[in-house]
């Protein structure tokens, strides 16, 4: 299958590093596209690493100003690290191919680990950790992890399991947009991700193609609003310019900063957001004054979890687009997403974990 779908490429070629370069194309996470959505690669990772679904890791800032590289053999290795650290940075799969039941599975139990280790007296961890519904869901998600072959049995499962994931999902929107705790935040918006890719993904499998895209627009679409919501809310009501500080220089490039915006404000003006923010920035207000000093004595911490998040919901953000435009070619091409990962499975076997594989349609 995998011969009459894709060929497999050692490397970028000159004429897409340029088309990025550019602007002509674009990086989604594992797929780069043209203007008009259609993908030209699909990037996938030979190992799926464990990855802390809250974003809590030290990224790295060089990897987002890799657009003045010279070098060609560079500059293919450097994209292929940003797409794989904006997987990283998401928490997700870089491409629908490699979200399996399984993977998703993965992701909920690193977010139930993240919660046990913080203070379990907070009743909302509690509350969380012991409800009936995410019971359900993670039971549905380990059902789906090793799918029957029998062809009955298997429709059962995946339409059973499609319907629990619609009402888990919006379960966890509507809890996501009561809270104003940010990390009980950060737990509903992933635990509604999951619960939406996952439907989604169930009716990718049953062939229902349409409706899986359908689902899958509405689950991007309130994830979108509710994350542009919460950052605004928790991260940029007061003194957004505040970014610009010298204790943010090291973690928080002008790359960075430009994306955070592109995202949240709906308008990909890239590096012309710095002239707002300079025009907002005044280093003699009291709140800067007061930053300055909170940040040097006593907040380093914050400032790297407070950079974290805003790099999780971006990325993921990036990545689930390249989802949608996953979607779409599942659906062009009338294949389900385990038949491409069956094909998939043993290209990633013969290859070193920090190996990418880049695929171009046959």
């Amino acid at each position: 299958m995998i011969g009459d779908l894709f060929s497999v490429e050692r490397a970028l070629p000159e004429g897409v590093l340029y088309g990025l370069l550019s602007g002509q194309y674009s990086l989604h996470g594992g797929v780069i596209r043209d203007a008009g959505g259609q993908i030209i690669r699909h990037l996938i990772p030979a190992a799926e690493s464990a990855l802390n679904p809250f974003g809590f890791i030290e990224s790295l800032p060089g990897l987002f100003n890799t657009y003045q590289l010279h070098n060609l053999t560079m500059m293919t290795e450097q994209l292929l690290a940003i797409s794989t650290a904006t997987m990283a940075m998401s928490g997700l799969g870089l491409a629908v191919s490699t979200l399996g039941f399984a993977t998703l599975h993965g992701s909920l139990n690193r977010v139930e680990k993240t919660l046990k280790d913080m203070d379990q007296k907070l009743d909302w961890i509690k509350n969380f950790l012991d409800s009936e519904r995410r019971a359900r869901f993670l039971s549905a998600l380990q059902d789906l992890d090793h799918l029957t072959a029998d062809t009955h049995r298997r429709e059962h499962i995946l339409l059973s399991s499609r319907e629990k994931f619609g009402e888990i999902a919006f379960h966890y929107l509507e809890q996501w947009k009561l809270t104003t705790d940010v990390m009980e935040s950060m737990s509903f918006q992933h635990y509604y991700c999951a619960a939406f890719l996952a439907q989604a993904k169930c009716s990718a499998e049953l062939e229902m193609y349409d409706t899986a895209i359908k689902e899958f627009q509405i689950g991007l679409h309130n994830w979108q609003n509710n994350s542009r919501t919460f950052i605004k809310n928790n991260f940029f009501q007061e003194q957004r310019s505040r970014f610009l500080l010298s204790s943010y220089s090291e973690i928080a490039p002008i790359a960075k900063i430009a994306g955070w915006m592109d995202f949240v404000y709906e308008e990909p003006r890239g590096y012309n957001w710095l002239d707002e923010l300079r025009q907002e920035f005044n280093p003699e207000s009291s709140i800067f004054s007061f930053l300055s000093w909170w940040d040097r004595e006593n907040e380093p911490k914050r400032r790297r979890n407070e950079i974290a998040i805003l790099d999780n919901l971006t990325q993921r953000n990036n990545v689930l687009q390249g989802f949608e435009t996953q979607f779409r070619y599942f659906a062009d091409r009338e294949i389900r997403p385990s038949s491409l990962e069956q094909a998939i499975k043993p290209l990633l076997d013969n290859h070193a974990d920090q190996d990418v594989l880049i695929l171009t349609s046959a």
